[in-house]
């Protein structure tokens, strides 16, 4: 599968994703009406974080070029869009039901991770542009 097919249709998946996600909390967990307010926000910015996930994964799966061979920048950023978001969801599941403390470390990476994806990609995009717009010095 060519790699902006496989980032499109994983963003799409992690889309249906987040909407399963919030049906679980909606009908497993009670809308999360009866629980303590540190608890709800945890589950609430989890469920956030999954749409930011799918989101530019989905917008980098139509970004990347067809008919030519990735570059090494964006097979980077493609691993990135792909680790984080099972990363969310194992961190959604483990991390969140956690009352005593607001700690999330799988949550922390996966938001590093797409933070370093999104910010990178265009400038080093942008660099190499600018590299190859300059005339070859003699």
């Amino acid at each position: 599968m060519r790699p902006h097919a496989l980032l499109t249709l994983a963003g799409i998946s992690f889309l249906i994703i987040f909407s399963v996600q919030g049906q679980y909390m909606a009908f497993f967990m009670g809308g999360l009406q009866d629980m303590p307010d540190g608890q709800r926000m945890l589950l609430r910015s989890a469920h956030i974080y999954a749409m930011l996930c799918a989101l530019p994964t989905i917008v980098l799966g139509l970004y990347l070029p067809r008919g030519r061979a990735l570059r090494w920048y964006e097979w980077i950023a493609t691993a990135m869009f792909l680790v984080a978001p099972i990363i969310m969801l194992i961190g959604f599941f483990t991390e969140s039901n956690q009352v005593d403390t607001l700690e999330r470390p799988m949550i922390r990476v996966t938001l590093i991770l797409m933070f370093f994806a999104i910010a990178a990609l265009p400038l080093v995009h942008a660099m190499a542009e600018r590299k190859r717009e300059l005339p070859e010095q003699s």
